[in-house]
């Protein structure tokens, strides 16, 4: 069992605490950032998040949970918490934040990657992302924006109006008007979280804990051999916590354990019914087993044999071989059954092949070499 994920870690590429300089001593020039291709590191092989259906995307769980967190807030969150400023941010403030969110959510940054749901949800971040930014880098509709949507009056800089700030004359006054000079250097503060961000982290670590905790129900479940119950609970743990490798990997033995279980089950009552001569309840137990799309060859096999010997649909039960040789090809009692059927219904050169194939695992086998030197 893996350990348990850090609720922090999933934000690892989070910047909730979005530096805002007061200093805006930046050149007027500053260009505007174009994409260039993949901007992002692809995930490795393998560590990309794995969806249920065994999909695995190329974007890495920090990645997930920052486009999650952006896309959840679209329709509740305002301008200013969509580029993560402050509500008095200067223009500088709002075009740094915009470049910074257009490398990080631009389509192009994930090109030609398999990026399944999620490449709506990025869609929709980025255009929300460049929408807020239009709005609030033009005076007029900052105004606008924030006069009808906040319900703050605004002066005609776009700007809050000073008649909703208390003016202090105070000894600080040389030292305002000396930054506003760049003759000091003003310090780098932190932005206030946005509650749409603090809001998302707290529910995630809380989805972390429920799937911590279905993990190890899942686990115990296992152990038990109650394979259907785990495969569900893992599920759960691997939809919750997509960074959790171990949930899918036992999500995928649970589900193929479960079902060579159930085939096993079948497969012994179609023996039974076998030895009391009972063909068709036979025939209905092996198709049953065959049904749960077991992993091992012995099922299909049994199913194949049983067609041959009892109807007249050989070329049902050669499939049914050729699934049981597919999915055990070292069966020596596979292949040579199969090779067998082949040459029955004049198929030589697949009957040759199986037979090669035959020897291949036992030289010394003396039907698999008297049938090489008749066939060739």
């Amino acid at each position: 069992m893996t350990q348990e994920s850090n609720p922090d870690a999933a934000l690892e590429d989070s910047d909730a605490d979005l530096v805002i300089e007061e200093d805006e001593g930046e050149e007027d020039g500053e260009q505007e950032a174009k994409p260039e291709g993949d901007l992002g590191e692809a995930p490795a092989p393998g560590d990309g998040v794995l969806l249920p259906d065994g999909t695995r995307l190329g974007i890495t769980p920090g990645q997930q949970a920052r486009i999650d967190l952006l896309y959840d807030a679209l329709e509740k969150a305002t301008y200013y918490e969509i580029l993560q400023i402050s509500k008095d941010a200067p223009g500088k403030a709002i075009k740094r934040a915009y470049y910074k969110l257009s490398r990080e959510f631009h389509p192009d940054r994930f090109f030609r990657r398999e990026l399944g749901p999620y490449k709506p949800k990025l869609e929709q971040v980025f255009a929300k992302v460049n929408e807020a930014y239009r709005v609030l880098s033009e005076d007029q509709s900052r105004g606008d924006y924030d006069a009808e949507i906040l319900g703050e009056e605004v002066g005609p800089s776009g700007q809050m109006s000073m008649a909703t700030h208390e003016v202090t004359f105070s000894s600080q006054m040389p030292l305002r008007r000396a930054k506003a000079t760049g003759q000091v250097k003003t310090k780098r503060k932190k932005a206030e979280v946005p509650a749409f961000l603090k809001k998302a982290q707290k529910d995630l670590t809380e989805r972390l804990r429920k799937a911590r905790k279905a993990h190890l129900m899942g686990q115990r479940k296992f152990e038990a051999g109650e394979y259907e119950e785990a495969a569900g609970l893992f599920q759960r743990a691997m939809m919750l916590d997509p960074k959790n490798q171990d949930a899918g990997e036992k999500f995928r033995l649970s589900l193929e354990r479960g079902r060579n279980t159930k085939a096993e089950e079948h497969w012994l009552r179609g023996q039974e019914a076998i030895q009391r001569e009972q063909h068709q309840e036979a025939a209905g137990h092996f198709s049953e087993a065959v049904g749960c799309k077991p992993t091992k060859g012995k099922y299909y096999f049994s199913f194949g044999k049983l067609v041959w010997a009892h109807t007249m649909r050989h070329r049902t039960a050669i499939e049914l071989m050729r699934t049981a040789v597919e999915k055990e090809p070292n069966r020596m009692e596979f292949l040579v059954e199969l090779a067998r059927a082949y040459e029955s219904v004049g198929m030589p050169t697949s009957a040759l092949k199986a037979f090669e194939r035959a020897v291949k695992i036992d030289p010394d086998n003396d039907e698999v070499k008297k049938a090489l030197k008749r066939l060739r």
